[in-house]
């Protein structure tokens, strides 16, 4: 809580939130959103260690709702926005959530009726009431305007109370399962300061800068790195709402010269397929790339055009989620692009390995981070896969 007060206190004046591609609220105008979201869920008798469930997609509202909820000594449940309205019901009441924020065509596509602990449902557009589960719709709550009348803050007098404790549960993420419904993952308080922790020492964010987060925010990947991160860094965030086509992430990249994107290997992988493999496996390229000064000058151009088309002021582009296709990735080697590839899984919160892109090696997925420790298990290493071991902070 000291880390993000002394963040928004310190980025006061500067853009934090954009829903890409409107206006911006300023870090001072998330300050108090989130003490009126705090004034609310007093009133709707929220305690310490409740659960708040947040399902929608990426958006200025779910951001503060998320750091709302975490700084106010609640438990947030993200839901994954494209989660079917049977598995998105059934994480509500298996989480024993009591405020739920939604998006309205995803609450019209719900049975309200059988959400079983959950007494007040807020529009996750405008934040503003959708229904009273009591069946009265009396409770009067203040809208930011009428509370930012009574209830004055400043720069010098903003603070979070420190109300949590380490091991106490931020978040349960549920992951998409392999059978049945999906698991929740509950990551403590320490688990995220890990993360932000080694984040601060590792990702190249300069103060300012433009962060484009359209991964799904209810992942811990880019809640952590796309939001929580860029969030405690004075950086300027900008939500698209999905993972966008090719053609429109680099339509916003050109927009908005990102420093660092992250992104997943599929979507690298359509750019190279679609965009440079025709060039490249015509047969008077094939026939260049075969000749040394005219390769290099070749591959010079391409890295320059594939920087531009990311928006020209990229210094690293990190991966994660999935392996990356290995002729992707030995020509992004090839072209020195600045990419990466980490390791993770939620129950860590969710980073367990990371090379910055100077140090990252063909078909790797870093080194293990600060806080872990791990262990690979194998009968015989040589010819056994082994079995990951994993104990620290994170977990």
């Amino acid at each position: 809580m000291v880390k993000l007060a002394n963040s928004i206190r310190e980025y006061w004046d500067l853009p934090a939130l954009t829903d890409y591609p409107g206006p911006a609220m300023n870090y001072s105008e998330a300050a108090g959103r989130i003490l009126w979201l705090h004034r609310i869920f007093k009133e709707t008798g929220i305690k310490k260690g409740a659960k708040i469930a947040l399902a929608g997609k990426n958006c200025s509202n779910w951001g503060l709702v998320w750091l709302s909820t975490v700084t106010y000594g609640a438990t947030i449940v993200p839901i994954l926005a494209n989660f079917s309205p049977e598995d998105t019901q059934h994480i509500i009441n298996h989480s024993d959530a009591e405020l739920l924020f939604i998006s309205k065509d995803k609450y019209d596509n719900i049975d309200a009726d059988q959400l079983r602990k959950v007494r007040y449902v807020f529009s996750l557009d405008d934040l503003g009431i959708l229904e009273e589960k009591h069946g009265k719709n009396q409770l009067a709550l203040p809208s930011y305007d009428a509370f930012c009348e009574t209830e004055a803050f400043s720069k010098d007098s903003f603070n979070l109370e420190d109300v949590c404790d380490n091991e106490d549960i931020a978040s349960i993420i549920y992951t998409s399962g392999t059978t049945g419904f999906s698991k929740g993952v509950m990551l403590p308080h320490r688990s995220l300061l890990a993360n932000l922790i080694v984040a601060h020492k590792n990702l190249l964010f300069s103060v300012g800068a433009k962060v484009f987060a359209f991964l799904p925010l209810a992942h811990a990947y880019a809640c952590s790195f796309d939001f929580l991160y860029p969030f405690t860094r004075g950086n300027h965030i900008n939500f698209m709402d999905r993972i966008p086509a090719p053609k429109l992430l680099l339509a916003a990249m050109k927009d908005l010269q990102p420093e660092v994107v992250l992104t997943v290997p599929l979507l690298i992988e359509k750019i190279y397929k679609k965009q440079l493999q025709p060039t490249l496996e015509t047969k008077k390229m094939k026939v260049l790339l075969k000749v040394p000064g005219i390769r290099n000058i070749i591959l010079k151009k391409i890295h320059d055009k594939l920087m531009q088309a990311f928006g020209g002021n990229i210094r690293e582009l990190i991966t994660g989620g999935a392996p990356m296709n290995a002729e992707v990735e030995h020509f992004m080697k090839k072209i020195k692009f600045p990419f990466t590839i980490g390791y993770g899984m939620t129950e860590c919160g969710p980073l367990i390995s990371y090379a910055n892109w100077q140090e990252h090696r063909f078909e790797s997925s870093g080194k293990q981070v600060e806080f872990l420790q791990i262990k690979v298990d194998s009968k015989d290493p040589q010819t056994i896969p082994g079995e990951i071991r994993l104990k620290g902070e994170q977990l």
